[in-house]
């Protein structure tokens, strides 16, 4: 399989959106600060604009960047991360405000798919993520089955696994938004 990360790096500085293998499903990602970028992502899903999307980064260094991190979320990413964890934590101020407009959160997850860390290191930045499929559809395993960006990353079916683990840490508190595989 061939896969040419540089072009996948042009799509995205394009304002494309990419299909894309993750560790648990096959998933889109944008630019995060291309707003006609983030507005095609949720035409072609057809989300509504108010449920919010997470991101994807390289590092906890990164990480910190876009979110707040106290102690315990600390402690639970370097628990779960790279993996199926998403973080839930209070936004900074890097995060552009049309992003998730009006929520002062943000989720932000490492994930451990070796392509997709390629990926997001060639880009050099937070990506969007989000499952391939329609919105409250089912998640997609195989290329054939998922929406398709302007750029599709095709490795096959990859192994059926449950959605990330979301879990908010914001103001002290611990909430499990979402049960996936990980346990918190």
């Amino acid at each position: 399989m061939d896969i040419n990360l540089d072009k996948i790096v042009e799509v995205l500085r394009n304002g494309g959106v990419v299909t894309h293998p993750t560790d648990t499903c096959y998933g889109l990602a944008c630019d995060i600060f291309n707003q006609k970028a983030v507005d095609r992502l949720y035409e072609l899903k057809q989300m509504p604009k108010n449920k919010p999307l997470s991101i994807i980064v390289g590092s906890l260094e990164e990480a910190r960047k876009y979110g707040v991190f106290n102690d315990k979320a600390l402690e639970l990413a370097k628990k779960g991360w790279p993996g199926d964890l998403t973080l839930v934590l209070s936004r900074t101020s890097e995060v552009p405000t049309y992003l998730n407009n009006g929520i002062d959160t943000i989720g932000i997850r490492i994930p451990s798919d070796e392509l997709t860390l390629e990926m997001l290191k060639r880009w050099g930045g937070p990506l969007s993520t989000t499952s391939a499929n329609l919105s409250k559809g089912s998640n997609p395993y195989s290329s054939k089955d998922a929406l398709k960006g302007d750029v599709v990353i095709d490795v096959g079916v990859i192994p059926c696994k449950k959605p990330s683990t979301i879990v908010s840490v914001v103001d002290g508190g611990i909430s499990v938004l979402r049960q996936g595989e990980f346990i918190v």
